[in-house]
């Protein structure tokens, strides 16, 4: 697979070496910070983390993310990743592009978005599989710090997920949740709960 790198960006590259998935590059771009503690098995074992254990306004995460043919990965976060408050219109942003060579396979599996009171957050994936490559994805939130009584505080909360197989669009689904507009406790919404879980394969 070509692939051609933003120096500008976050980045992970995941390969098969001597039989076994391998980080093969790796470049953290304040504030992601990226760990890949050594795996015992054949798959690489990739943990995002952050400064200060979540995200301020205007901080903006872009990670590019390829594996390549036959690679294997497990993505995951190194705790709940807390969006703090906006007190200007500055949002948290977090994009992420991914891209699955042929026969690889990778699971994403992330501890929740916890959004804090007037926080501004939005997110953005986008994956493309090739032939026989296998995604599992995790989208997370919770709507608050439950214990601080900041259930459905935060100003504005955007999930945006696309995946394609080929370069053809085979989903899209978006999600915004602003309290003060869309009434979140209502039937159609959380209704009577406080987190959104929602799996992709």
């Amino acid at each position: 697979m070509e692939t051609t790198l933003d120096p500008t960006k976050s980045s992970l590259e995941i390969q098969k070496v001597r039989g076994k998935s391998r980080v093969t590059r790796s470049v953290n771009i304040s504030p992601l910070k990226i760990l890949h503690p050594q795996s015992p098995n054949d798959c690489s074992y990739v943990v995002l983390s952050n400064y200060g254990g979540g995200m301020v306004q205007g901080d903006n995460v872009h990670l590019d993310l390829v594996c390549h043919q036959d690679s294997k990965l497990y993505l995951g976060t190194q705790a709940n990743t807390r969006i703090y408050k906006s007190i200007n219109q500055d949002q948290s942003k977090q994009v992420i592009h991914g891209s699955l060579d042929k026969n690889a396979l990778a699971v994403f599996y992330n501890d929740p978005i916890v959004p804090h009171e007037n926080s501004d957050f939005i997110q953005s994936q986008t994956w493309n599989l090739k032939e026989n490559a296998s995604l599992l994805l995790v989208d997370w939130m919770c709507s608050g710090r439950d214990e601080n009584g900041e259930i459905f505080k935060y100003k504005s909360y955007t999930s945006q997920i696309k995946i394609s197989q080929d370069n053809d669009l085979i989903l899209n689904d978006q999600f915004t949740s602003r309290p003060k507009e869309h009434y979140p406790t209502s039937p159609i919404r959380f209704g009577d709960y406080y987190t959104s879980l929602n799996i992709y394969f």
